[in-house]
C-alpha cells in the first residue's frame, strides 16, 4: 500500500516536532493576547497545576485544530508532510484526538526510532505521516 511506502523520515518527524513547538509557543502567546484584548483574564487567578493543565489543553487545541482541518500541523506544511490513514484518506476526528492526546505519554515518540520510522500516536491512532512528494509519485504509479 503507498502509505505505508511513503512514510516520511525520521528526519522529517523530527524536524516537524522541532518546528511544531515555537509554533505551539507562537500559537499560546497569539491566545494570551486575544485574551487580554477581550478583557479576559484567565492565567491571573491559575496555580501551578492549573497553568500546566491550561497548557495541555492549549497543545490539544493546537493539534487537533490544524491537524483536524488540514491533516497538518504548521511544522508539516513546510516538510511537505500530512496525516493520512490506511487507506491514504484524511483521518477522522476521533483518529485526530487519539494522536493528540497519545503525545503525552512519555518517551512516546521514542517508538519512531524503529525500522517503521511510527511513533506511538501514529500506532494507537492508526494514521500515517506521509512524504506528499513521494505519496503523490506512488499513488500516479498505481
Amino acid at each position: 500500500m503507498n502509505v505505508i511506502e511513503s512514510n516520511a523520515s525520521v528526519g522529517k518527524r523530527i524536524l516537524n516536532n522541532l518546528i511544531d513547538i515555537p509554533c505551539y509557543f507562537c500559537f499560546a502567546i497569539l491566545i494570551g493576547i486575544v485574551q487580554s484584548l477581550i478583557g479576559v483574564e484567565i492565567m491571573s487567578n491559575m496555580n501551578g497545576f492549573t497553568e500546566k493543565l491550561f497548557g495541555v489543553v492549549l497543545v490539544l487545541i493546537y493539534y487537533i485544530l490544524f491537524e483536524g482541518a488540514t491533516g497538518k500541523s504548521p511544522a508539516k506544511f513546510i516538510t511537505r508532510t500530512r496525516i493520512l490513514d490506511g487507506n491514504g484518506n484524511k483521518p477522522g476526528f476521533m483518529s485526530i484526538v487519539t494522536r493528540s492526546l497519545v503525545r503525552f505519554i512519555p518517551f512516546e515518540g521514542l517508538v519512531a526510532l524503529g525500522s517503521e520510522g511510527r511513533t506511538l500516536h501514529d500506532k494507537l491512532s492508526e494514521t500515517y505521516v506521509v512524504d506528499e512528494n513521494l505519496f503523490a509519485m506512488l499513488k500516479d504509479e498505481e
